[in-house]
């Protein structure tokens, strides 16, 4: 585990179209998928990054099928598998177009489905999979090269692909590195193509019954917002400074001021976790019953730790500033009617909890786990077309980083909810999975779902010094010895 980077070398790069694509005419018209503020607020966010890492596949004996798993028939075989699951992801082979609109000086974006081909990059490293998951913290200068697209905005889609896999060889392994631009999907839908590529690479006639079928138009409040129109002045000014931004972030890793690290709850964590949350508030309310979610447990129990290590390092702590909790919460079945079970784009309402410091150190984890049930309760159709109502005057395009660098923010994305270990693709199941570095900022929490079912993975980034702290905080430490 003394591997600090990995040297990466790409064997070869092709693009791949889906399998029915037939090459057309300079006269033919593209489809044209137009995108809704929930997608295009990710505009200037890196494109999303998952791995999935897998033992080294046993040798087959030369008489067995045809496609048995061996280096060079694994590539071939991902490759066609991957072309036939752009059939029913054909957005993914395409890029992102920019329409101007002089009569009102706005622009809007869309998905150009031209087939063009997402990129698909063989490559080789002499590193281990204990050099990727045995480390304490997650190294940047491992993980990188094992994506591409590193630090590629989601706007830069007009001429970069929209998805690209890397296959990385390691010694003893292989890791499957996915690159997807988040203009054009969330996690929910992310997953679900992994999913079927999955299922159509372990078949044996590149076949899928795919349930559900992805739905890729794309919801809008009013039929008038189509397309919706965004200032030409916005674009300038929120994309352009974007590089600053990334910069911080890549400083920041690079002088290991912040690092990221995995924190393993197994299902008899968390069910201690919730036991204790649900008494705490029962003991301070005086309610008959209360139940608090398993993550909503989780992530308080992380937080209140962050918290403490952060209080405990500054000796001029006064307890009186407020920490913002925040997390993406996915609204496909909130809205009534609720949108398609396969909706293929962004869809997720952004919740926050804003807290005293020392009112969330006083009364503990379980405090703060009401809530973060408080606001997901609150998460309802109302709401929600209310603050669709509110982005449709003033639309808005997220930062990247910048709150985790100026202020004390946690942020959670993904779910521990998304099938990811059972992405079989013909070899077996995945014994790891890691996430790209770029775009955490400081305070950026991930879920994932756990190796063995009902465990979760919470990887989280933050300044070394503060999970020394965390590692010394017995009560928080205590949780790990069930």
């Amino acid at each position: 585990m003394s591997v600090a980077v990995a040297e990466v070398r790409r064997v070869s790069k092709t693009k791949v179209q889906p399998a029915s694509y037939v090459q057309r005419s300079s006269t033919d018209s593209y489809k044209r998928i137009d995108l809704n503020p929930w997608d295009t607020v990710y505009m200037r966010q890196v494109y999303m990054q998952r791995g999935l890492i897998f033992s080294k596949f046993p040798e087959r004996q030369e008489d067995e099928e045809e496609k048995s798993v061996n280096p060079a028939n694994m590539i071939t075989h991902l490759k066609t598998s991957l072309s036939y699951t752009l059939d029913y992801f054909f957005p993914l082979a395409g890029r992102l177009g920019i329409q101007q609109h002089e009569d009102d000086n706005t622009i809007s974006v869309y998905i150009d489905c031209n087939f063009e081909g997402a990129d698909f990059i063989h490559a080789t490293a002499d590193i281990s999979v204990e050099d990727v998951v045995a480390q304490p913290y997650v190294p940047p200068s491992i993980i990188d090269p094992l994506f591409s697209l590193n630090g590629v905005r989601n706007y830069e889609g007009q001429s970069h692909p929209l998805l690209s896999i890397q296959i990385t060889e390691l010694l003893d392994g292989v890791l499957i590195g996915l690159s997807a631009n988040h203009c054009v999907c969330d996690g929910t839908a992310f997953w679900h193509f992994i999913n079927i590529w999955s299922e159509i690479s372990r078949s044996s006639n590149y076949h899928t019954s795919c349930p559900p079928r992805p739905v890729f138009e794309r919801w809008f409040f009013k039929d008038t917002d189509c397309p919706i129109r965004l200032p030409s002045s916005l674009a300038d000014q929120e994309i352009s400074p974007v590089m600053n931004i990334n910069n911080a972030e890549a400083v920041l890793f690079e002088e290991g001021r912040h690092v990221e690290k995995c924190f393993h709850f197994t299902k008899t964590n968390i069910a201690k976790l919730k036991e204790r949350a649900n008494s705490d508030i029962i003991s301070e309310t005086k309610q008959n019953t209360v139940v608090i979610s398993s993550l909503q447990a989780v992530l308080a129990h992380l937080w209140v730790a962050v918290l403490r290590a952060t209080s405990s390092l500054h000796n001029n702590y006064d307890g009186i500033e407020e920490t913002s909790f925040g997390f993406v919460a996915d609204i496909r079945t909130k809205l009534i009617p609720p949108l398609p079970e396969g909706y293929f784009g962004n869809s997720a309402s952004y919740l926050n909890v804003t807290a005293k410091d020392d009112e969330v150190l006083k009364r503990g984890f379980g405090f703060l786990a009401s809530l973060l049930k408080e606001v997901v309760s609150s998460n309802n159709n109302e709401n929600i077309r209310s603050t669709i109502e509110k982005s449709r005057k003033k639309p808005s395009i997220f930062s990247s980083g910048e709150a985790g660098i100026k202020k004390k923010v946690l942020m959670t994305r993904s779910s521990h909810r998304f099938n990811m270990y059972g992405n079989d693709f013909g070899w077996g199941r995945p014994i790891a999975m890691r996430t790209g570095i770029r775009g955490k900022s400081n305070g950026m929490t991930t879920v994932n779902e756990g190796p063995v079912e009902g465990s979760i993975d919470i990887d989280i980034s933050l300044p070394i010094e503060v999970f020394q702290a965390m590692e010394k905080d017995a009560e928080f430490m205590e949780i790990f010895l069930y």
